[in-house]
């Protein structure tokens, strides 16, 4: 029981060391103005994962270590303006092609979580360009690399 007690005083002791900070109000104003007015996706975090669990990543993978045939994904999170309904793309590309394609469309949110399997089945190289669907064409919103091994 001493044991217990004492484990539970440590927690509520560093648990207060790990809260965020607060934003300072200008960065706040800032980030809400831009949901409320913004034109394009943000993109918040990102990570190669070889499982999902409740819209989340619970097994970040290395990028540069992904295995031949073996299940994993890309995890994206977000921010979509209030008044943006976007449409991104995503091509999984080899050797300067594009072998795969995926559209993923996304309603205004703070925090909008999708994934998306990766190829395995072709060793090498690969680079996936996320782009969103502008009125004029494309924009790019991220490029990310892996390597499958």
């Amino acid at each position: 029981m001493m044991k217990k007690s004492l484990l539970l005083l440590a927690l509520m002791i560093l648990l207060p060391s790990f809260a965020m900070a607060k934003p300072d109000g200008a960065t706040a104003k800032s980030v809400l103005d831009y949901y409320l007015t913004g034109s394009e996706v943000v993109l918040l975090e990102h990570n190669f994962c070889s499982s999902i669990q409740d819209t989340e990543c619970i097994n970040p993978l290395d990028p540069q270590t992904v295995a031949n045939g073996a299940e994993a994904f890309l995890w994206m999170n977000f921010m979509v303006p209030k008044p943006v309904v976007s449409n991104l793309f995503i091509q999984f590309q080899r050797k300067g092609r594009t072998l795969l394609t995926s559209e993923v469309t996304m309603k205004d949110s703070i925090g909008y979580r999708t994934w998306i399997p990766l190829p395995t089945d072709k060793s090498g190289a690969w680079k996936v360009v996320v782009e969103q669907e502008k009125s004029q064409g494309y924009e790019g919103v991220t490029t990310l690399d892996y390597t499958v091994n």
